[in-house]
């Protein structure tokens, strides 16, 4: 649960940020970790228009995938857990 917050956490700060210069709104609905798969999932609206960067703490994440309302991004492998 823990680790789900810091998640929710950084991305809201990492992908609002861009959000506050002009860019259409940006609203996230819910983040979901695959530990297994080594993905986190991101849902929402107002993903598109422009370049997007997702991290997670110290950590960027790749962007493998983004629809506009839903975003993929590869889990570094060295992620600690916790």
């Amino acid at each position: 649960m823990k680790k789900t917050v810091l998640v929710l956490i950084a991305l809201v700060l990492t992908l609002t940020l861009p959000c506050l210069a002009g860019t259409k709104p940006l609203n996230i609905q819910s983040a979901q970790l695959d530990l297994i798969g080594g993905y986190l999932y991101v849902y929402g609206n107002g993903f598109s228009g422009g370049s997007l960067n997702v991290s997670l703490g110290r950590f960027v994440l790749s962007v493998s995938s983004n629809t506009g309302t839903a975003i993929q991004a590869v889990l570094p492998a060295d992620i600690p857990d916790g």
